[in-house]
């Protein structure tokens, strides 16, 4: 199944932006801080995603799918291998911000590519199918953070990069789109 991987991959953002919730006392056991301090993490992965969306897309398409979606998804794993190895709250949610701007650029081109990799009469069910999925990782994420939490919180966001760097193997065809 093509799609696939993209249902996967809307699975992974809010696994990734959620799994973090459960981990909070933890994270401010780790780095010594308040629960407003490591919340940043959750707030400054978000407000980068929400400020990137609005550019996205475009800048997405202008530069070809296939290559942003692989090259994100690896800045997302990376991101992700960063704030399991942060030593420092300040550099966790250093990590979170570039997994959210990541994330921007993922989402709306998974969606396009959906759209493209969809026959006309089918698009509604493979984006209700894609909402579900981005509904599991989001349901699924307290329990794989929480899981995560008490193995050792690093392991939440190994996990999580792990499973983007599989993705970067399977991206969704499309290349540079010349300015109309």
């Amino acid at each position: 199944m093509k799609r696939l991987p993209l249902y996967i991959g809307g699975f992974l953002g809010p696994l990734g932006t959620l799994a973090m919730v459960p981990m909070i006392p933890e994270l401010r056991d780790e780095f010594g801080a308040s629960t407003s301090a490591v919340s940043w993490g959750i707030t400054g992965y978000l407000l980068a995603l929400a400020l990137f969306l609005l550019v996205a897309g475009t800048i997405g398409e202008r530069f070809g799918r296939r290559r942003t979606v692989r090259t994100t998804y690896l800045v997302y794993a990376a991101a992700s291998i960063g704030c399991a190895l942060a030593p420092s709250l300040g550099l966790f949610v250093t990590g979170r911000v570039i997994q959210g701007i990541a994330n921007a650029f993922i989402t709306p081109l998974l969606l396009a590519a959906l759209a493209d990799a969809t026959s006309a009469g089918r698009v509604g069910r493979s984006i209700g199918v894609y909402g579900s999925f981005q509904a599991l990782g989001g349901a699924g994420a307290p329990l794989l953070g929480g899981l995560a939490a008490d193995v050792g919180w690093r392991w939440g966001f190994v996990l999580v990069g792990l499973m983007s760097v599989a993705l970067a193997g399977f991206p969704p065809a499309g290349g540079p789109q010349s300015e109309r």
